[in-house]
């Protein structure tokens, strides 16, 4: 005797073992775009000096790479699509992108690339992850700067598909305000700064907004007038697939 019956576990175990691709769906069930490809998940560490650029990956023609967390100790680094920054050392500080819920998308047949700008100072770590998924993905995003005071446009929905806006972000947002299409949407203060729990919190800071941006309709920032506040931005969301 000395057997037992097999529990569950026991038969998820044996599973898992007999099918291995049962292993894979664990860790990417969070994301349902992925590539079904080979190693469609990945990562990349190491340490950049002063003035260094490091390429991490390169793009398939028929894939994007889609980054979900930057971890670093100092708001110095930039990242890359072949030679052009896509998200700038100020949005990388931002809290979002320590929670592993970020998309960035770098476009099929690019270069991920990763900088330390500045030209002295120690050598700073970086943690990077992500994932492949199939090119002409529902992921969009915009990262940059105004000090406008009119509503600048920031993202224009140009697809044939309703857009949701999950993530946006402002540094000194005290001072800079969102619109649709010209109209008011998010006050000064509503966003809160970057730094503050409203910001990190938020529903517009863990990626769970859902304002609708309908086709041909425009996402847009001003500094309010008399500030001189430069508003920098980083928003990101996905068109609604059926």
């Amino acid at each position: 005797m000395g057997g037992r019956v097999m529990g569950m576990r026991d038969w998820w175990v044996l599973l898992c073992l007999l099918w291995p691709g049962v292993a894979m769906a664990g860790p990417i069930m969070e994301f349902s775009d992925v590539s079904l490809g080979s190693n469609p998940i990945q990562s990349f560490h190491g340490e950049l000096a002063a003035t260094e650029e490091r390429a991490l990956v390169a793009v398939p023609a028929d894939q994007e790479f889609i980054i979900t967390a930057v971890l670093h100790n100092s708001s110095v680094f930039e990242i890359l699509q072949d030679t052009t920054v896509v998200v700038g050392r100020t949005q990388l500080a931002f809290f979002y992108f320590r929670k592993g819920i970020s998309r960035v998308v770098i476009q099929p047949g690019t270069v991920l690339s990763i900088r330390h700008p500045h030209t002295s100072g120690a050598p700073e770590p970086f943690y990077l992850q992500g994932y492949f998924a199939p090119g002409g993905g529902p992921h969009r995003f915009s990262s940059g700067e105004t000090s406008a005071t009119v509503p600048t446009t920031i993202f224009t929905n140009d697809g044939h598909k309703p857009f949701v806006l999950r993530t946006m972000i402002l540094t000194q947002s005290t001072h800079c305000i969102t619109f649709l299409d010209g109209d008011e949407v998010f006050a000064s203060r509503m966003l809160g700064s970057y730094e503050s729990i409203i910001q990190t919190q938020g529903v517009f800071g863990n990626r769970l907004g859902t304002l609708m941006i309908p086709v041909g309709s425009e996402l847009q920032i001003s500094a309010t007038p008399g500030s001189e506040a430069n508003c920098k931005y980083f928003m990101e969301g996905e068109y609604i697939t059926p």
